[in-house]
């Protein structure tokens, strides 16, 4: 009986550090009709419309490197998030990727809420779609220069073709028995 409450034990021990180890929350969204350009801009209005110099951003072709640096209780953390982004015939597929650490090496790794990648996602439909009703969280009347702000999608949809697996009929494969 105690060989199997220890052992229940220790796999239960090993199943909470091998699932803690892993510290980064990775969440997508795909915009028809938007370019990468379109969503990086919105990205950065996203992250920018807060609190004044809350965020550092730095802007690449294909994605946006954000930190959040901040203390609690003198110690110092960071919030790190990377907007790749993807652009195909259709559209965008944005990939938001959070992680935290504490310490001026980020050498601690910790998990922060999800809620806070709901937030931007919500901040980034509103630069793109302006769906105030759906928004909770976001407060446009805390920064006037981004109120009116609307994304147009610009992409050339011409060469877009949805396909899927019934496009082209039965896919008929040789079934041996």
């Amino acid at each position: 009986m105690k060989k199997k409450l220890f052992s229940i034990g220790l796999g239960a021990l090993f199943l909470l550090f091998s699932g803690c180890s892993h510290k980064e929350v990775l969440t997508s969204a795909y915009y028809p009709s938007y370019t990468k350009d379109e969503i990086l801009l919105a990205g950065k209005y996203a992250f920018k419309s807060g609190k004044e110099y809350e965020y550092i951003v730095d802007a690449y072709r294909d994605r946006l490197e954000v930190t959040k640096i901040g203390f609690d209780f003198y110690s110092l953390h960071h919030k790190d998030y990377l907007l790749k982004v993807e652009e195909d015939a259709c559209g965008t597929l944005a990939t938001l990727e959070a992680e935290g650490s504490f310490g001026a090496e980020k050498t601690d790794k910790y998990l922060f809420g999800e809620n806070e990648h709901l937030e931007i996602w919500e901040k980034i439909e509103y630069f793109v779609t302006q769906k105030s009703d759906d928004i909770d969280s976001f407060d446009t009347n805390e920064t006037d220069r981004y109120r009116n702000i609307f994304i147009k999608p610009t992409k050339d949809m011409s060469k877009c073709s949805i396909k899927n697996e019934f496009e082209n009929g039965l896919i008929k494969e040789s079934v041996k028995n």
